[in-house]
């Protein structure tokens, strides 16, 4: 079973902007019984896209696979896209709790590269690699990639590397300017690995090009 874990809900009722989820709703999350409803409803979600496609996806088709009904999904979500973004969203910091976990490991403060591979690595893990079901879920995110509350919170997972780089190799500013093109340089890429569908990439030497972009990019303000 892949549904998302119970703390979805707490996401849902503590983080969500007010145009996702009036008050109303937010209560009938403390439900146990809505929990498991959230729960079949992002599970849902993932299995409609992966058979139909994004395109083809409805409340009813989503409702029928999660065993709900129409209405039941009102309750909690004003509408599709609102649905959408918050699993989506729920999912994306879900990586940026794991890059946090990354970078809180000890790494050598002499050499950047192995915090790099290791970055790289987390990177082309969590959002290019996985199952049937987990590739359906990177497909909805990078489909979405345009949403304003996505790209704040994949900035905010570029930004906590640059600034941990920052802090703990103690060199000044990376220039803003430099940090956009390698970040948007290295999803990009892994962006067109889920959305074109590469069935034949080489996943380790794609990282390592990735990584010698990447070291290009640094070593020059590290040095």
């Amino acid at each position: 079973m892949h549904s998302p874990p119970l703390e979805a809900v707490h996401y849902l009722i503590n983080y969500l902007p007010m145009s996702y989820l009036f008050d109303f709703f937010r209560k009938r999350l403390l439900r146990r019984g809505a929990q498991i409803t959230v729960r079949s409803i992002f599970d849902a979600v993932v299995q409609v896209v992966g058979v139909h496609g994004m395109a083809r996806l409805t409340m009813r088709k989503v409702a029928d696979v999660a065993g709900v009904s129409v209405g039941a999904i009102y309750q909690y979500f004003l509408t599709k896209e609102n649905m959408i973004t918050a699993m989506v969203c729920f999912e994306v910091d879900r990586v940026a709790f794991g890059l946090d976990a990354l970078l809180k490991k000890p790494h050598p403060t002499n050499d950047l590269e192995p915090l790099v591979k290791d970055y790289i690595h987390f990177l082309m893990a969590r959002l290019a690699m996985g199952d049937a079901y987990r590739q359906s879920m990177l497909k909805i995110a990078w489909s979405m990639s345009h949403h304003p509350q996505l790209q704040m919170r994949v900035q905010q997972v570029s930004q906590a590397f640059f600034l941990h780089v920052q802090h703990v190799y103690r060199i000044g500013p990376i220039p803003s300017s430099q940090a956009f093109v390698l970040s948007n340089a290295v999803l990009g890429v892994i962006r067109a690995v889920v959305l074109e569908e590469q069935q034949d990439v080489d996943f380790g030497a794609l990282e390592a090009q990735l990584v010698k972009l990447s070291m290009s990019m640094l070593c020059t303000e590290v040095g």
